[in-house]
C-alpha cells in the first residue's frame, strides 16, 4: 500500500509543477512552458492509471 500511496504523491507533485508552469507561462507571456506543462500533465494521467489500476488491485485482494 505504500507504493501506492507514493505513485499517488509523485502524481501530485507532477500536477502542482505543471499547474506553476502553465500560470509562469499566463505571467511572463511564455507560452513554451505550457508544452511542458502539457508534458507533466501527460506524466500525470499515465501515473494516475496505474494508480488506479494498483488500487483496484489491492481492493480485489
Amino acid at each position: 500500500m505504500v507504493e501506492i500511496h507514493e505513485k499517488l504523491i509523485d502524481m501530485l507533485n507532477k500536477q502542482s509543477s505543471a499547474l506553476s508552469e502553465i500560470a509562469s507561462a499566463i505571467d511572463t507571456n511564455d507560452y513554451s512552458k505550457i508544452t511542458t506543462a502539457n508534458e507533466y500533465l501527460s506524466e500525470v494521467r499515465k501515473i494516475e492509471r496505474e494508480y488506479v489500476r494498483e488500487l483496484e488491485k489491492h481492493v480485489e485482494q
